[in-house]
C-alpha cells in the first residue's frame, strides 16, 4: 500500500513592519466601510485587525492589505503591501488600481462622506471663487479634526487655510 503524499505547509504571510505616527495617522483618515462604484461594483474599507495602522480593502471576493500613506497633494494612498495594488481616495472619489498592470480595476468609487462632499462642490466653489482647490480632513492623535483648503493660481499656491 502507498503512503499518502504530505500535505504540503500553508503558506504563512510575513507579519507586517509596525506603523510609525505618521501611518496611523493616515489610517485615521481614510474612509471605512462601503463604497459604490461604477458599473454596480462595490469596495469595502475597514482597518485591519491584526496591524494596527494597516487598511483592507475588499474587491470581488480579494482582499488587500494596504499601507495608508497621505501624499503632498492631499490624496490619500492606500498602497498594498505586496507592491500590487493601489487605492486612491480623494475628496469626491476614489479608484483601485493595479500598479504593475497599469490599469484601473474600478473607478468612480464614492463613500458616503464623499458623496456629500460632491453634493456641497457648488457651494464651495462659490464660497472660494474658483474651482481649482484641494480639501482634506486631517486629524491629530488626540482626535481633534482639522480642515485643510489650499486654493491654486496657474502652477501657484494661492493661499492655505
Amino acid at each position: 500500500m502507498a503512503k499518502k503524499a504530505a500535505k504540503p505547509a500553508p503558506v504563512v504571510a510575513a507579519p507586517l513592519s509596525a506603523a510609525d505616527d505618521e501611518q496611523k495617522a493616515a489610517a485615521g483618515i481614510a474612509h471605512l466601510g462601503d463604497y459604490a462604484c461604477e458599473f454596480n461594483q462595490t469596495v469595502t474599507v475597514a482597518t485591519n485587525n491584526l496591524s494596527p495602522g494597516y487598511i483592507d480593502v475588499v474587491h470581488n471576493k480579494q482582499t488587500w492589505i494596504m499601507k495608508p500613506v497621505l501624499s503632498s497633494t492631499g490624496a490619500l494612498r492606500l498602497e498594498d503591501v505586496k507592491g500590487r495594488m493601489l487605492m486612491i481616495q480623494i475628496a469626491n472619489k476614489s479608484m483601485v488600481m493595479d500598479s504593475q498592470a497599469g490599469q484601473r480595476v474600478v473607478d468612480g468609487c464614492q463613500h458616503e462622506k464623499q458623496r456629500e462632499f460632491e453634493r456641497s462642490l457648488p457651494r464651495w466653489i462659490e464660497l472660494l471663487g474658483t474651482p481649482d482647490f484641494v480639501w482634506r480632513q486631517h486629524r491629530d492623535a488626540a482626535g481633534r479634526t482639522v480642515n485643510l483648503t489650499a486654493l491654486f493660481h496657474d502652477a501657484n499656491w494661492k493661499s492655505v487655510h
